[in-house]
């Protein structure tokens, strides 16, 4: 019953937005997933969560009964182009394509992605004080949207990955919808789009907020440029750009570039030549700040809850004097190598290793991107010239200044291990360049709108052709089936085995340690997210005693019991001599002998530790 009711209310939603003045049936999907997630974030500020979802499922419910009398007064109401069923295509392609077992087996996915959607789904509720989460003060913004999808269903990993997928297939539908005009072009254009994200290392079977970054910040870009006198258009990029900056912290960076090119069109739009210069600018300017108002206003409503539950990060920046110091003026050279090695190293695109074709590196891109600019403004009417030169010119700065704001990052942010080896790198910019490339793509695919039905066919059977040689293998296996396999997904099964037999145990306020010898953290990573809402141990110390050989930098040489207070319990998934060692006496010799996880019980006499007693 409940997953008709997803259904019905998301289907009663989308079609409400759909048929409002200047979105459509292209923008809805994704003012859909913004507008609901957003609704939820704010229910959920003030503790209200579960009654946000009872508000959002109800208004999406009465809304689709009302749609549904309508068309059935009025058929001829739907007016809805044979050639939009297309657009429907990879939606169920990557739902069916997700096996019913699927299991995240990422490390990022577990520490954070997957584990603060565990967390909200389990307590209706964000994030606490005393929440089992790492990086609290992270926006929340996609994992609502997921909760609304799980919610309503069933817990399933399934679910939670095809409601970002999804959101980012929405948001590729957006950025086409506003600037492709005829419906067949607009359905070819968005079906070869889908594959741009595997050209970056990103996927439809991972949660990582990156390609989500990406796809939102083009639907944004798109929407900014797709602006005319009619306040709904201003109103619902504000609603997109709300969204967007609780993506991500580093989003605000993206969310500045969307506002300059909006500021740019909805100037353009409102010009009036019985207007002074002066008076034709006060407008758009009012507008536009009122818009930054607001998203401002949504952010700080985030920082204020964060505040909350005493989450805040103590972020210092430094005066850069102080790179001149030996210590950092090594860093900073280390960084800076590193940086100008990966922006000038070729293979930033993941290409397709069936031909022997060199992918471009960083800066060749740039040069790509800028000549594919001047050839989409060229092609253009010269009434949009003007307008797309600045909107191009913007995305341009905006990346310049995106690529410094990560290098910054990494001397200033990021710890000195991953500074200097900048980590990450291409993932986190990837996410610029992709929505780059996703709006240079929909450009160049508006200039098809003239074109009759056969000669449009052949062209984009040519480009999706070109496409399909050129994108990486995994994508064609992934449109076939996405699963979980091989060690990692065995190593999840047995984590998930031990934890249940965990849970029959602890209580909902006691702990539990975990310990896995000589591992580099990913049994640890494992069960803590199979152990949620539960609380299992977060910190380093997993692996007990000296190391087990010279790069190890996960084994903490120290006292077991040092590291229990607060604990209850100790999960020892995979023990050895260094550890009995370490626990002395209190581990009887019988309980050492078993090889398997074993579960036991912290035993305390007026507060000390007296022995650990088997339990499994």
């Amino acid at each position: 019953m409940s997953t008709f009711l997803l259904f019905l209310s998301s289907f009663g939603l989308i079609s409400f937005i759909s048929q409002q003045a200047e979105i459509g049936r292209y923008k809805a999907p994704f003012i859909f997933c913004c507008s609901v997630s957003l609704v939820l974030f704010f229910f959920a500020l003030f503790d209200l969560l579960s009654l946000g979802l009872i508000f959002v499922t109800s208004l999406g419910c009465f809304l689709a009964i009302l749609q549904i009398i309508r068309t059935a007064k009025n058929p001829k109401s739907l007016n809805i182009p044979y050639s939009d069923v297309l657009i429907v295509v990879p939606f169920i392609i990557f739902y069916i394509a997700v096996a019913k077992d699927f299991k995240f087996l990422i490390w990022d996915e577990f520490s954070f992605w997957a584990s603060s959607t565990k967390i909200i789904y389990e307590t209706n509720a964000l994030f606490k004080s005393d929440s089992p989460i790492f990086l609290k003060s992270y926006p929340p913004i996609q994992q609502l949207f997921q909760y609304y999808f799980v919610k309503q269903t069933f817990w399933s990993e399934k679910n939670v990955l095809f409601a970002q997928t999804f959101w980012v297939l929405s948001s590729i539908l957006c950025v086409v919808g506003s600037i492709v005009r005829g419906p067949l072009n607009v359905s070819f254009t968005f079906i070869i789009a889908t594959s741009f994200l595997y050209f970056f290392n990103y996927s439809y079977s991972t949660i990582y907020s990156d390609q989500l970054l990406g796809a939102c910040f083009a639907a944004c870009l798109a929407l900014a440029y797709d602006q005319n006198k009619k306040i709904t258009t201003a109103v619902i990029f504000f609603i997109s750009i709300a969204a967007l900056a609780l993506i991500k912290e580093i989003a605000i960076l993206l969310a500045l570039v969307a506002f300059g090119v909006f500021y740019v069109s909805y100037f353009l739009e409102h010009q009036s030549l019985d207007k002074s210069f002066k008076a034709r600018l006060l407008y758009p300017t009012i507008v536009s700040l009122l818009g930054f108002t607001a998203t401002i206003g949504v952010l700080k409503s985030w920082s204020w809850y964060v505040a909350t539950i005493q989450a805040t990060r103590d972020v210092v920046i430094p005066n850069f004097s102080i790179f001149t110091e030996p210590a950092l003026s090594k860093r900073l050279s280390l960084t800076t190598s590193e940086f100008f090695t990966r922006v000038f190293k070729p293979g930033f695109l993941s290409i397709t290793d069936r031909w022997s074709i060199a992918s471009p590196s960083l800066v060749f891109l740039f040069i790509i991107f800028i000549l594919l600019s001047v050839a989409v403004v060229l092609i253009k009417p010269r009434i949009l010239r003007t307008k797309l030169v600045f909107t191009l010119s913007i995305i341009f700065v905006g990346a310049l200044g995106y690529l410094a704001s990560l290098f910054l990052s990494y001397l200033v942010f990021f710890t000195e291990y991953e500074g200097i080896r900048l980590a990450s790198f291409e993932r986190y910019f990837s996410s610029y360049i992709l929505a780059w490339m996703l709006l240079l793509f929909a450009f160049l695919c508006s200039a098809m709108d003239e074109l009759k039905t056969k000669s449009l066919v052949t062209v984009h059977a040519a480009v999706g052709l070109f496409i399909c040689l050129l994108v990486p293998s995994v994508f064609f296996k992934e449109v076939k089936v996405i699963e979980a396999g091989g060690e990692a997904y065995q190593l999840r099964q047995r984590t998930e085995s031990f934890a249940d037999k965990v849970k029959k145990y602890i209580q909902p306020n006691e702990k539990v340690y975990f310990i896995a010898q000589n591992s580099n953290g990913l049994e640890r990573i494992m069960f803590y997210y199979a152990m949620l809402p539960y609380t299992s141990s977060m910190s380093w110390c997993w692996s007990i005693g000296k190391k087990y050989f010279e790069g190890d930098v996960w084994s903490c040489d120290v006292n077991l019991p040092s590291l229990l207070d607060g604990y209850q319990y100790i999960a020892v998934y995979r023990g050895d001599e260094k550890l009995w060692q370490s626990g002395g006496t209190l581990f009887d010799k019988d309980s050492t002998k078993n090889g398997s996880p074993s579960l036991f019980r912290i035993i305390r006499t007026d507060g000390k530790i007296e022995s650990f007693s088997r339990l499994e």
